[in-house]
């Protein structure tokens, strides 16, 4: 298999999802004490582990489990 073949791809309600998580966290860390930059880097840092971790789903695509119960081509 081609390296770079398969690609993750968010739906728009999860990137939606991202962003309201990553406010949330902003408001947390500064709740924690972090000035508005530092608390804004961190949560981005986090989200970008998020992001990254999803994407490492490219590199594996048929790992796992098929599901076409729940839908077609699942897993």
């Amino acid at each position: 298999m081609t390296p770079g073949l398969w690609t993750v791809v968010f739906a728009a309600a999860a990137e939606d999802d991202l962003g309201l998580i990553e406010a949330h966290l902003v408001e947390a860390y500064s709740g924690f004490g972090e000035n508005p930059k530092q608390a804004a880097s961190h949560a981005a840092a986090r989200i970008d582990a998020i992001l990254a971790t999803a994407e490492r789903l490219a590199t594996a695509p048929l790992h796992g489990q098929a599901r076409e119960d729940l839908m077609p081509g699942l897993r």
